[in-house]
């Protein structure tokens, strides 16, 4: 926010020694000029610009997490979105966001780490395959959903993989949010996954990073 204050000017410093005939000036241009000077801005405009924070900032946030299977050896569908991570960021977020009030968010990151490098174990078999896709205001439920999708990407339990999903061509993650009200559906983002392939049953497959990139900025 702009703040401004007017510093006085120092009036001329006027002389009433008595001057000469030949020196005096005429009577109208004398009052022209003491006219000219009260009509003169008495002061200087100062602007300050306070630097404690900026108009627009741009900030990631992250938190971990893990991936395990289900009884029947599946990573069933699940479809982490910006609105979940910015829940699961709790005060984190919160005590950053009210500073801006208003933000929108730029990219959402996933991080897979496998949990073990080993094909198979004593509870059953680690290898198998996870496939991914993208979704913008309605997140995939089916397996059949991720499959078809024109982004969809594949790689093995045992693979590291990082998958990023950007607004960029999401006209709706463009738009401004108050900090304070939940993410509207129709502005929410991100990754939908499942395995294929049966898998250990009941175990953590993956350790995951969940990272989100936001743009803040104040609403004055």
């Amino acid at each position: 926010m702009e703040r401004a204050f007017v510093s006085p000017k120092p009036l001329p410093n006027f002389s009433y020694s008595v001057k000469s005939k030949a020196g005096a000036r005429s009577p109208g241009k004398s009052k022209n000029r003491q006219r000219q000077i009260r009509d003169e801005p008495q002061g200087k405009l100062v602007i300050l610009r306070p630097s404690l924070y900026s108009r627009k900032t741009i900030r990631k946030f992250a938190y971990s997490g893990s991936i395990s299977s289900s009884a029947g050896g599946a990573i069933v569908v699940t479809a982490p979105a910006v609105g979940a991570a910015i829940t699961a960021l709790g005060t984190e977020w919160s005590n950053f966001a009210q500073e801006y009030q208003q933000f929108r968010v730029l990219s959402f990151k996933y991080y897979f780490a496998p949990a073990t490098t080993n094909a198979t174990s004593v509870t059953g078999p680690y290898q198998g395959f996870v496939i991914i896709s993208p979704w913008c205001q309605q997140a995939p439920t089916t397996i059949a959903s991720i499959e078809q999708s024109t982004e969809l990407v594949k790689f093995s339990t045992l693979e590291e993989k990082e998958i990023e999903v950007r607004s960029v061509n999401f006209n709706n993650a463009k738009l401004w949010n108050q900090y304070n009200i939940a993410l509207p559906a129709d502005r929410d983002f991100g990754l939908a996954f499942a395995s294929v392939g049966t898998l250990a049953a009941s175990s953590v497959i993956f350790y995951v990073l969940a990272e989100i990139q936001a743009e803040f900025r104040q609403s004055y």
